[in-house]
């Protein structure tokens, strides 16, 4: 098994949208270590971050209407989130001025 370590970013300018940051490739099962969501605006932000889970269709919201303060970053994950083939991970912004980082580790 080949284990690959990856970063995902995303300026998330438009507001009011879901915007995808990783998805897992096919024939893949990754591991999403950090979380970062860093305010790039001049006002504070709300945040939402999405799992889609392909095998089932749907999608669970891991964090809801969080807070991210002018020019500060956050690291809302606590614990790995896994992803299967397809899978995907999307993040929203109210305002439209935040940047989100994932790391991952990709095993195939």
């Amino acid at each position: 098994m080949a284990q690959t370590y990856k970063v995902s970013g995303v300026s998330i300018s438009s507001a009011a949208t879901f915007t995808n940051i990783y998805s897992c490739p096919v024939s893949t099962t990754a591991m999403v270590s950090s979380i970062y969501i860093g305010n790039t605006g001049t006002g504070d932000d709300g945040t939402k971050l999405r799992l889609t889970d392909s095998s089932v269709s749907k999608n669970y919201e891991v964090l809801t209407d969080v807070l991210v303060p002018t020019q500060a970053t956050i690291q809302p994950l606590s614990a790995p989130l896994v992803l299967e083939q397809n899978d995907s991970i999307s993040g929203y912004a109210i305002s439209g001025f935040l940047d989100v980082v994932v790391n991952v580790l990709e095993v195939t």
